[in-house]
């Protein structure tokens, strides 16, 4: 079983309240060749959190450009127009 736990927080800082949010449905559907009796071999991928500290240096690469990129972002809601 798992939970899920939703906050949505405007830009000024103020929560919606969760009685104002739908109700979550969650629809799953296995890969193409999916076979019931096989598992996973990691659980690491798209939307996984990981120890800095455990990063490969491919992943520190990776999330050194990224961040860079987020920084470089002058557009009217990119990084340097929220920092100033």
């Amino acid at each position: 079983p798992f939970f899920l736990k939703l906050s949505v927080v405007a830009v000024n800082g103020t929560v919606i309240p969760s009685s104002h949010l739908h109700q979550p449905t969650i629809i799953y559907e296995p890969g193409e060749g999916h076979h019931d009796d096989h598992e996973s071999g990691s659980i690491a991928g798209s939307g996984v959190r990981k120890d800095v500290n455990t990063l490969t240096k491919a992943e520190t690469d990776n999330l050194r450009e990224a961040l860079q990129g987020v920084m470089d972002d002058h557009g009217p809601n990119g990084f340097q127009a929220i920092a100033a």
